[in-house]
């Protein structure tokens, strides 16, 4: 477990005139347009990953770093769909384990059951990373995010009002 709270990022440092922000190194090199999925993707992990581009352009986050990322993001989310997708067909989601005699000895995830689990937890801390959570945008302290925080909020659109 990481201690202490995340890095913020330099321009957030710069704003709350920290002596750190001259110091922490930039998000790196951002596209001039967005990067096209590799060929491996299957049709619908392209589409995700097209999908998760755009968003994290807007975010202004998306550095040409990222890329891998992005990529293991778009895959890992189209495994999940696909066992979800797979799982609804069928209401058992746990195989039994039979012993010698034919008693019921335990009983283990179905593969489904197994793989959307498996890649939940691989989403969840891709996620993380990459800032998809509400949590996570904060911390990423993007402009974009900023924004759209405060334009969502009716209390800071009442104050500045008056």
């Amino acid at each position: 477990m990481p201690r202490g709270p995340a890095p913020q990022p330099k321009h957030v440092l710069a704003l709350k005139g920290s002596w750190r922000a001259p110091h922490r190194e930039e998000l790196g090199d951002f596209y001039e347009q967005l990067p096209e999925p590799p060929e491996f993707l299957r049709p619908r992990a392209a589409a995700l990953f097209t999908e998760a581009c755009i968003a994290l352009d807007s975010m202004g986050v998306l550095a040409k770093t990222d890329r891998h990322a992005v990529v293991r993001y778009a895959a890992i989310l189209d495994r999940w769909y696909s066992a979800e997708e797979e799982m609804a067909k069928d209401t058992i989601h746990y195989v039994s384990m039979t012993g010698r005699g034919g008693e019921m000895r335990a009983a283990k995830p179905s593969p489904a059951f197994a793989q959307a689990t498996a890649c939940h937890e691989q989403l969840r801390q891709l996620e993380t990373v990459l800032g998809f959570t509400p949590a996570d945008r904060t911390r990423l302290g993007s402009s974009a995010a900023d924004k759209q925080a405060k334009s969502a909020d009716p209390m800071s659109a009442l104050l500045a009002r008056g």
